[in-house]
C-alpha cells in the first residue's frame, strides 16, 4: 500500500494581482516565513515563524523612524537610534491592521516567551496559547501581505482549513 503523501502547504497567489517586476527582498522573506508557520502543525514552530513574518512586513510597511541622540554638551548629534522591531510590529497591528494594544502586546509577549526567551518555562499552558494565537497571527500576517500587494481588504489570501486543524494532543491538556 502506497504511504499518503502530506499536503503541501504553499502560498497560492492569483500571479496577476501581483506587481509587476521582482518581489522585494523582504516580502520574498516574509513569505518563506508565512509558508513555514502554516506549513508546521506544531506551535512552537509555527507561532516564532508567523511572527517572523510579521516582523518583516511590518518593516516593509511601517517607516522607518529614528531617534537623534545628542550630545549634552554641545547640542551636535552623536548618533541616530533606528526604530525597533517591537516598535515596528506594534504599529504595524494597532495603527494599519486595527487590533487593540493589548492583543499586540499579549502576541509579542508570547513571541518572546518562545523567540526570545522571555523567562517563562514552555508549559503546557504556554503551549495552549500558542496554539490558540497563531491563528489570529496567520490572519493578521495575511492581511499585512494583502496591504503590501495593495489589495483591497477582503481580496487578499486567507489561511487553508486544514491549517486550522490542531493535534489530537491538544485536547488533552
Amino acid at each position: 500500500m502506497a504511504k499518503a503523501e502530506p499536503e503541501e502547504s504553499k502560498f497560492n497567489v492569483d500571479r496577476s494581482i501581483l506587481p509587476q517586476g521582482d518581489i522585494s527582498a523582504n516580502v520574498f522573506s516574509a513569505l518563506y516565513w508565512l509558508r513555514r508557520g502554516t506549513g508546521d502543525t506544531d506551535p512552537i514552530e509555527s507561532f516564532p515563524a508567523l511572527m517572523v513574518s510579521l516582523q518583516i512586513l511590518a518593516r516593509e510597511l511601517i517607516p522607518a523612524t529614528s531617534k537623534e541622540l545628542s550630545c549634552p554638551q554641545c547640542g551636535g548629534v552623536v548618533s541616530k537610534c533606528p526604530s525597533g522591531d517591537t516598535k515596528l510590529v506594534r504599529s504595524l497591528l494597532v495603527d494599519r491592521l486595527g487590533i487593540s494594544k493589548e492583543k499586540a502586546r499579549e502576541l509579542w509577549g508570547l513571541r518572546s516567551a518562545v523567540v526570545a526567551h522571555g523567562g517563562k518555562a514552555v508549559s503546557a499552558d504556554v503551549i495552549l496559547k500558542l496554539t490558540e494565537a497563531k491563528f489570529d497571527v496567520a490572519d493578521l500576517v495575511f492581511k499585512a501581505v494583502g496591504e503590501t500587494f495593495g489589495l483591497k481588504e477582503g481580496s487578499a489570501p486567507t489561511p487553508r482549513r486544514s491549517f486550522n486543524v490542531t493535534d489530537a494532543f491538544m485536547n488533552v491538556v
